[in-house]
C-alpha cells in the first residue's frame, strides 16, 4: 500500500528479508493492472542476476531477453507489456517510464560515478503523471539511502520481525557469539544507523523548510556563528533552544577574494579557526567583526564533541551539506576524534563546532609576574 499510493518512498528491510523477491513480484502485478512503463534498477550486477531469477519463476512472466551485456533486460509479460530490467548506469539513460524501483539502493555511494548517473535516472519519469520512485535497501556507513530514509515516507523492517529469519536462527546466533561487531548487526539486521566507530552525533535530522517545524520555530534566526578556513571558507550558522540545535544558515565566501563578504557576523558571537596558515585571517576577522579565535586542538575537539552530543537532537533546516557532515560524522577508530582525511575532509562539521561554542570577542590579560605578586599579596589579606 505504501508503494502504491505514495509517490517517492523507501523500504529498509534486514538483511535476507525479501526485498528483491517482494518487489519484482511487486512490480508484475502494479504494470500487469496499470499498463504502465516501469524500469526495475540495481546498483550492482549481482543483485540484477537475483533480480532475474525470481521473474523467469513469475507464472505471468512470457520472456526474458538480453539486451546489452548483461546489464539491460526486456522482460515481457503475457500482457504485452515489457519492463526494463537495468543496472544503474548511463547506458540506462533516455528511456521514458511512469516509474522506478533502485533496489540495494545502499550501494549508490555518495559522491561517484554511480551517484552522477542515478541523478540523471531519476528524471527518466519528469514527463509521467505518475512519476513513481520506490528505493529499496538495507542501512550500510554513510549512504544516500540512509539519508532518504529521513525524508520519504519509509517502512523499516528488523530481522525479528521477519518469520523466516527469526526461524533461521543465524542471526541471534551472530548476536548470542558476539564475532559479528554489534555496529554492523544494527545497521544490515536491526536498521539502526550505526558505523565501526560509532557515529559521533546519531540524533540528526534534516528538514528542507522551516515551516516543516513547529509554528513555535518558525521566526527561528541564526545567534551564533562558526567559520572553518580553508581554499573555500564556510560558515555555518545556529540557534539554540530548549536543548535543541537548529541549523540555519550555510555560506561559502572567499575572503581573500572578498573581504566583506562575512561583514554580517559584526554584532553576533562569531568564532573562526586560528593556527598555522589560518592566522592572517583569523586576525583580520577579530579587527574586522570582533568574532573570537580559537586554534583546534585534542582538548578543543574533545570538549565540542562533548558538547554537540549534549543536544537532544541537531535539526538542520535547508543546510544540506552540514546535515551530510554532521551526520556522517564517525569516530577515529585511533584515538577519540572524529575521522578526518582526504576522504573525510569535514570542513563544514569542524564550523559547525566552531559555532556551537562561539562566544562574544574577550581578552584575557597575560599572568604577568607582576599581576601575580598582586594576587598573591590580596590573597595574602584575605
Amino acid at each position: 500500500m505504501i508503494a502504491w499510493d505514495t509517490v517517492k518512498c523507501c523500504f529498509c528491510r534486514s538483511r535476507g528479508g525479501s526485498k528483491t523477491h517482494d518487489f519484482t513480484n511487486w512490480l508484475i502485478f502494479r504494470v500487469l493492472r496499470t499498463g504502465e512503463q516501469w524500469a526495475w534498477l540495481a546498483g550492482k550486477g549481482g543483485q540484477l542476476s537475483q533480480a532475474l531469477l525470481y521473474v523467469q519463476k513469475n507464472p505471468f512472466v512470457r520472456s526474458v531477453k538480453c539486451i546489452t551485456n548483461n546489464t539491460k533486460y526486456d522482460v515481457t509479460l503475457y500482457s504485452g507489456d515489457v519492463i526494463r530490467f537495468g543496472i544503474v548506469s548511463t547506458s540506462n539513460l533516455g528511456m521514458r517510464y511512469d516509474g522506478i524501483i533502485f533496489d540495494e539502493f545502499q550501494d549508490i555511494e555518495k559522491s561517484s560515478k554511480m551517484e552522477e548517473a542515478y541523478w540523471q535516472m531519476e528524471d527518466m519519469t519528469s514527463h509521467s503523471v505518475v512519476h513513481k520512485i520506490i528505493y529499496t535497501g538495507t542501512l550500510w556507513i554513510n549512504r544516500l539511502f540512509n539519508d532518504y530514509t529521513h525524508v520519504y515516507p519509509t517502512s523499516i523492517r528488523a530481522w525479528d520481525t521477519i518469520p523466516w529469519l527469526v526461524k533461521a536462527g543465524k542471526i541471534q546466533k551472530d548476536i548470542d557469539d558476539g564475532i559479528v561487531p554489534v555496529w554492523k548487526i544494527d545497521l544490515q539486521n536491526r536498521c539502526i544507523e550505526s558505523a565501526p566507530g560509532g557515529l559521533v552525533f546519531p540524533k540528526v535530522e534534516y528538514v528542507q523548510n522551516i515551516t516543516q517545524l513547529a509554528e513555535c520555530y518558525h521566526n527561528l534566526s541564526s545567534s551564533k556563528f562558526g567559520t572553518d578556513f580553508g581554499g573555500i571558507d564556510r560558515t555555518v550558522g545556529i540557534a539554540i533552544v530548549d536543548e535543541t540545535c537548529f541549523v540555519l544558515d550555510e555560506r561559502e565566501v572567499q575572503l581573500d577574494v572578498a573581504p566583506t563578504a562575512l561583514d554580517f557576523l559584526r554584532g553576533y558571537d562569531a568564532e573562526v579557526e586560528d593556527g598555522f596558515y589560518n592566522n592572517e585571517k583569523a586576525k583580520f576577522m577579530v579587527t574586522r567583526v570582533g568574532c573570537s579565535k580559537v586554534e583546534v586542538s585534542k582538548m578543543w575537539i574533545s570538549q565540542r564533541l562533548s558538547m554537540g552530543r549534549g543536544f537532544k537532537k541537531i535539526v538542520c533546516v535547508g543546510c544540506k551539506q552540514v546535515y551530510e557532515d554532521v551526520k556522517g560524522a564517525t569516530y577515529d577508530p585511533i584515538d577519540d576524534r572524529y575521522l578526518k582525511d582526504t576522504k573525510h575532509p569535514c570542513h563544514w562539521l569542524d564550523a559547525f563546532l566552531h559555532a556551537i561554542g562561539a562566544q562574544s570577542k574577550r581578552f584575557i590579560a597575560p599572568p604577568t609576574d607582576r599581576r601575580l605578586e598582586i594576587m598573591k599579596a590580596e590573597k595574602g589579606r584575605r
